[in-house]
């Protein structure tokens, strides 16, 4: 376990700094549309945003949407527990549902054009008894997403600055109840572009840092070395030679099937995907998903491959302590590698990363 690299003023400086900042943003836009657009016209802005979005501000909501903390630090986890073939798995087996579900959006469009949720599609289609049963499973999936990304990332910030844990996960999503309550879909769009612009820039920063500038790695062959001489001494159960730098790994297999399958349910039942659905414009509907599911893929992979692996390049380079089975499940592969490579500035990295994961 890392201590922490922040002060506690730190932390919530971060955290709390940056939902207000962005729910302040989301609600001036908010109040500048209501002063010039009719009452009918705020309504439809609010849920379907005049169901006339475009496919690449869609794509970018998907990615967005699909980024959790789990992304983050899972697929370090797994990229530090089976080497270079949980990244791949973690990211190809998130990925598919998203592209099914262009399927779906398009059928939408066809036989509910005038749709604001899924579940009145199915109220319409099935009636009451339906209709209340995938209530309750959509609330499910909301509640446990919920309670994931809370979680993860308030152990985050509780590993790197101290932040008392059980505090954090009452004041995290405040910020986010604000501009989601008075902004609706239209707001959660300009979030989303906000999110996803940070998000990509701090991956690349970390990517060009490990790969380039880094006096611990600084470059792909540097890397490669320690991976193999750490696979010398460490085998991988399952995978092909216990390399960490092969994609032939059973126990990564196993990852990716059981990814594949649980995710469906957390694209399908969750409305936050079908408003989306509702929003694009008709003649788009299909390649804003395609666009999107292919997108995000390049999130967890590129972190993953760049700070998981980093993780067990440290462990053999002697700069960092193997992680325990308690650290490893708790996610702190991303944060211990950041604040060893990078001190300050890389815990400060992930915390805006994990945190707009969880906005």
């Amino acid at each position: 376990m890392i201590y922490p690299v922040l002060t506690n003023d730190a932390g919530w400086a971060i955290a709390l700094g940056l939902a207000l900042s962005l729910a302040c943003i989301a609600t001036i836009i908010t109040n500048v549309q209501r002063r010039y657009l009719g009452g009918e016209q705020i309504r439809q802005l609010f849920i379907t945003v005049y169901r006339d979005v475009k496919p690449s501000i869609i794509a970018l909501s998907i990615v967005s949407s699909w980024t959790w903390t789990a992304t983050l630090l899972q697929s370090s986890t797994v990229a530090y527990k089976y080497g270079l073939s949980g990244p791949y798995f973690y990211a190809a087996g998130a990925t598919i549902q998203v592209l099914l579900f262009a399927i779906l959006a398009i059928k939408l469009k066809e036989v509910a054009p005038t749709a604001h949720t899924f579940l009145e599609i199915i109220n319409a289609r099935y009636e009451k008894s339906a209709h209340i049963m995938f209530l309750i499973f959509g609330l499910a999936t909301n509640v446990i997403v919920t309670s994931m990304l809370l979680i993860g990332g308030s152990a985050v910030l509780n590993v790197l600055s101290g932040v008392d844990f059980y505090i954090s996960l009452f004041l995290l999503p405040f910020c986010v109840v604000i501009y989601k309550f008075i902004g609706g879909v239209k707001e959660t769009f300009v979030v989303d572009y906000v999110n996803s612009t940070v998000i990509l820039i701090i991956i690349l920063y970390f990517a060009f840092v490990v790969y380039g500038s880094s006096s611990y790695i600084g470059s792909p062959y540097k890397m490669y070395n320690l991976l193999v001489n750490f696979s010398s001494q460490n085998e991988v159960p399952g995978n092909e030679g216990g390399s960490y730098v092969t994609l032939s790994s059973s126990q990564g297999l196993k990852f990716g099937i059981i990814s594949t399958i649980g995710n469906f349910g957390t694209i399908f039942v969750d409305n936050a995907y079908w408003q989306r659905a509702i929003a694009v414009r008709t003649s788009s509907t299909v390649k804003a998903c395609l666009i999107g599911g292919l997108s995000w893929f390049a999130i967890p992979f590129t972190l993953a491959t760049t700070m998981g692996l980093s993780g067990i390049a440290l462990v053999e380079d002697g700069r960092m302590n193997s992680l325990n089975d308690e650290e490893l499940s708790a996610g702190l592969v991303l944060p211990t590698t950041a604040a060893i490579l990078l001190g300050k500035t890389g815990a400060i990295a992930v915390l805006v990363l994990v945190f707009m994961a969880v906005m």
